[in-house]
């Protein structure tokens, strides 16, 4: 599949106090580059100091949290996901900290969903 016809989305961390985002405008302007499209939530990036303006200037569009899960078909995460972002997630992909053998009860449910996922605490 090009490059061109794939959507990649970031939405907004939910864990409690967590500043973070699993994308920023720079590393959003290398996914536009060759040719992505990232949607971002309204408001992903505030904790860590980046509005959306930034993002919208580094190619991103801007939109609400249910269009990221439905429309994205790589989401992009810094904590797993809860039960419902995996519901949304489909049979998508997920790009996140997993931590498997913690989170049995989540690999599994990605599993029945046919989700594909990508455990960043597993990659070498």
């Amino acid at each position: 599949i090009p490059y061109s016809q794939l959507t990649v989305g970031i939405p907004k961390e939910r864990f409690p106090l967590e500043k973070r985002v699993a994308a920023t405008p720079e590393s959003v302007q290398r996914l536009v580059k060759p040719g992505f499209s990232v949607l971002i939530e309204d408001g992903a990036g505030a904790s860590s100091y980046f509005s959306n303006a930034d993002y919208e200037a580094a190619g991103a569009k801007i939109v609400p949290v249910d269009q990221v899960w439905k429309d994205s078909d790589i989401v992009l995460k810094l904590r797993p996901p809860t039960p419902e972002e995996v519901t949304s997630l489909g049979d998508r992909t997920l790009i996140s900290f997993l931590w498997p053998r913690q989170n049995e009860d989540l690999v599994k449910q990605l599993e029945a969903q046919k989700a594909t996922a990508f455990a960043m605490d597993c990659i070498p």
